[in-house]
């Protein structure tokens, strides 16, 4: 039991711990893409100084729940442009680097992207994605887990049973047989044969 609980540990620790990783640097590939999208489209509203454009371009964020904040910012960290749901604005600090960043915290996934139009650094981007989601398929894949777990403890207990019933029974009833001649000098005794080759042949040679 004890060797199975440690194997089965081990085992989910491995499977969980890489499914999670592997997770996360989908997610932060993902969304550094999504930022060198939205960038790129984002330089002529910038270029422009045309706000309502630049709205207009983060509104379709909004079909990517896992967003929680992306924004438009002037070369000089001015806000230029916000995506926002409500009640999950996380209020990024504007970075004001020339080159691509991503970041990583126990709940967000942080992607910065320069805006660059016409070989000119327009601005930047900056977006938030949530790790919520992930989190909730790790603890589905533990609930799986769990669920695997039990039923290999049940499989396990009745293969247990019946290898005592075939096995480990007959091994004592053999044991006792040795007492009985040991002790009580009953050669009259005698081991009953088994399906066991080796069981068997010990019986036998009991016997004898």
């Amino acid at each position: 039991g004890i060797t199975l609980t440690v194997a089965l540990g081990i085992v989910a620790l491995i499977v969980v711990a890489s499914s999670f990783t592997l997770g996360l640097l989908s997610l932060i590939d993902t969304t550094r893409l999504q930022a060198k999208v939205l960038a790129e489209n984002a330089g002529a509203a910038l270029m422009f100084q045309d706000a309502k454009s630049a709205q207009e371009l983060l509104q379709p964020l909004r079909n990517l729940p896992q967003v929680h904040d992306a924004v438009l910012y002037t070369p000089s960290g001015r806000v230029f442009a916000r995506y926002e749901p409500q009640g999950h604005g996380v209020h990024l600090t504007p970075l004001l680097a020339t080159k691509e960043h991503q970041s990583v915290s126990l709940t967000h996934v942080d992607a910065a992207q320069p805006v660059v139009f016409e070989g000119q650094a327009r601005g930047m981007l900056q977006m938030s994605v949530s790790l919520d989601g992930l989190y909730r398929q790790t603890l589905w894949q533990l609930l799986a887990l769990a669920a695997a777990a039990l039923l290999a403890f049940a499989a396990s207990r009745v293969l247990l049973e019946r290898l005592n019933a075939s096995v480990l029974e007959p091994l004592a009833d053999l044991d006792g047989l040795m007492e009985r001649v040991s002790d009580d000098a009953d050669y009259g005794v005698r081991a009953q044969p088994s399906r066991i080759a080796e069981l068997n042949h010990l019986a036998l040679g009991f016997n004898d």
